[in-house]
């Protein structure tokens, strides 16, 4: 099951130029059997972005509802920036965690908490609740590597050719400090659908999903058009 793990969608952030609709379409047309919606959480999208919503919560979770309204196979998850990590002309050190295994509902229940809290918190949630959490692009630039003893895997193939990922840096850094490996294409654009994780077993949930990337029963894909 070959499913795309770091998508975002039109309307959740200025960086997003591809609605719902049109990404589950080319995905499709691409051979993926699904894909997982990481829109950006933080303080500023909360605070700044949906600033004229009042359930900001609710707001988020549009860009994953549309995406499911379409018919591709769709699993939430979340691209968060714990409190002033979000990149901002104003911030040269940013870091976000891709967080594989919540659910809409548990979203729905801790809200704006997840940016407020610091990564210890968080870990504890994370083992709570059964969620996995890799660093995204730790090697980006400006970006600050998060304590990796809190974290479960790193984005070692970040398909986003806008940014100086050192990818390869990435992959060496996970295998050093036994980190679950994960792919994603950061998708913000049409030209950058070209990486994910293939599973060996059907997910069926976000919970089903955060077990095998546990089990380390996956494999990463990359740098193809087809498949």
């Amino acid at each position: 099951m070959k499913l795309e793990m770091h998508l975002h969608t039109l309307g959740n952030s200025r960086c997003a130029k591809v609605s719902a609709e049109d990404a589950a379409e080319l995905y499709g047309r691409l051979g993926y059997d699904g894909v997982v919606v990481t829109n950006h959480w933080n303080e500023y999208i909360a605070n700044d972005f949906f600033s004229d919503f009042g359930d900001k919560t609710a707001k988020y979770l549009e860009g994953y509802e549309a995406m499911r309204a379409t018919g591709i196979r769709s699993f939430f998850g979340v691209e968060l920036a714990l409190g002033k990590d979000y990149y901002s002309p104003h911030n040269n050190a940013g870091a976000e965690i891709l967080v594989y295994g919540i659910t809409p509902e548990e979203f729905r229940k801790e809200g704006e908490r997840l940016f407020s809290v610091d990564i210890r918190a968080l870990r504890r949630l994370a083992d709570e609740r059964g969620w996995v959490l890799v660093q995204a692009h730790p090697f980006r630039e400006r970006t600050k590597r998060l304590p990796h003893e809190f974290l479960d895997g790193a984005e070692v193939f970040n398909g986003n050719f806008r940014h100086l990922n050192k990818n390869f840096i990435a992959s060496a850094y996970a295998k050093r400090r036994f980190l679950l490996p994960t792919a994603g294409s950061d998708f913000h654009q049409p030209e950058d659908a070209k990486a994910g994780v293939e599973f060996f077993e059907e997910i069926k949930d976000e919970k089903a999903l955060a077990e095998a990337l546990r089990q380390k029963r996956y494999r990463i894909f990359k740098n193809i058009k087809k498949f």
